[in-house]
């Protein structure tokens, strides 16, 4: 009983950085949506840089999570970590693809 207890308080603590990481990559994001047009081109690479390195953070932890839950249930799991992040590429791919679209030429 004690591995599973073990197991448990691990995801729990998981779900800080997890949550952490979420937000900030949700304000990025929120940023560059409003800011792009009126942002510094090297700025604007610059979070976007970081939102990639913030999504694939929060990917590694939800793998790590999901392979302790794995751990309880013994059941193949490993797909679920895909989902999500082939919500938010699709998402982010959007978003630039618009916001390219209504940027206007700098004079």
């Amino acid at each position: 009983m004690a591995r599973v207890d073990r197991i448990k308080e691990e995801i729990g603590w998981l779900k800080v950085p997890f949550g952490l990481l979420a937000v900030v990559d949700a304000s990025l994001l929120g940023w560059l949506a409003q800011s792009y047009t009126k942002a510094n081109p090297v700025l604007v690479a610059a979070a976007s840089g970081a939102a990639i390195v913030e999504t694939s953070g929060i990917v590694q932890i939800n793998h790590i999570a999901y392979r302790r839950i794995d751990d309880l249930e013994e059941n193949d799991m490993e797909w679920f970590v895909i989902v999500p992040l082939v919500a938010f590429v699709l998402a982010f791919v959007l978003i630039i693809r618009e916001a390219s679209r209504h940027r206007p030429s700098r004079k």
